[in-house]
């Protein structure tokens, strides 16, 4: 039935003056909610195509993150012939520009792609942390970064109820001008391989396979999933399933970064 029809099969009931009012009021304060939550939403949108919708250019990127890294890192932060090719490379990725791809390949990084993750290996100390830490925070798509070793203690104390919300993408706060307006979060696991067997109640869990597993099916992992790692691929294969480590293959970009040990 139409809200008329409803109505008009209560024409035999009498409101008071008193009544009527309070039903007008009541009716207007919901109209109110709903239009000021449809303008809320009308400006959030139009803030987050501002801002992502338009992207930001190579240059754009790099500029910013130069400048974040001085505030970061309080100056530490240089950039030498070892770590400047993955940096300008993660201005590109994080950019989103089409030149990744090429340059990507030209690093020997198998079958690199935008749609893909993040995943930085390579020897202690040769800055792979310092550059996911700089990089979450970007026009294309931010991330949280959490150590391998800090999710491990968690499944610890709380079982896989603690790190469930690690196999979904991240919700953001609403119209969030510090995370550019986007509605979701990434993750980023640092030192995968760290995190070593933890027991909860008697159970056994690789905590970080875990919660590739759980994106994978979960569809976050493609694209919303990072990660650094000192392992080689023949270490990560022996730590982890087959099956975890092929999902993880197909879901990111596998770079390298060499070089000297930078906290000596």
């Amino acid at each position: 039935m139409s809200p008329q029809e409803v109505l008009d099969s209560y024409k035999h009931i009498e409101l008071t003056d008193d009544e009527y009012c309070l039903a007008m009021i009541e009716a207007k304060r919901r109209k109110e909610s709903i239009l000021k939550e449809r303008e809320r939403s009308r400006v959030a949108e139009e803030n987050r195509k501002k801002l992502t919708e338009t992207g930001w250019t190579y240059d754009q990127t790099r500029a910013f993150m130069l400048y974040r890294a001085k505030t970061l890192f309080d100056g530490k932060f240089k950039l030498d012939e070892h770590n400047e090719p993955v940096f300008n490379i993660l201005c590109h990725y994080f950019s989103g520009n089409k030149e990744f791809v090429s340059l990507a390949e030209a690093m020997g990084v198998k079958n690199p792609s935008l749609d893909k993750g993040i995943f930085l290996a390579g020897n202690y100390g040769t800055g792979k942390t310092w550059l996911m830490s700089l990089f979450r925070k970007n026009n294309r798509r931010v991330y949280h970064v959490h150590h391998a070793k800090e999710l491990a203690i968690e499944y610890k104390k709380g079982g896989d109820e603690a790190i469930e919300h690690y196999k979904h993408k991240i919700k953001n706060a609403f119209n969030d001008p510090v995370v550019f307006y986007q509605q979701y979060s990434g993750l980023c696991i640092e030192d995968i391989g760290a995190e070593d067997l933890k027991g909860h109640f008697g159970d056994k869990s690789l905590v970080v396979g875990d919660i590739i597993e759980g994106r994978y099916i979960n569809e976050c992992l493609v694209g919303w999933f990072h990660g650094t790692t000192n392992f080689t691929s023949a270490q990560l294969k022996e730590y982890y399933s087959g099956r975890v480590l092929s999902r993880l293959r197909e879901s990111v970009n596998l770079i390298e970064v060499t070089g000297p040990d930078r906290r000596k």
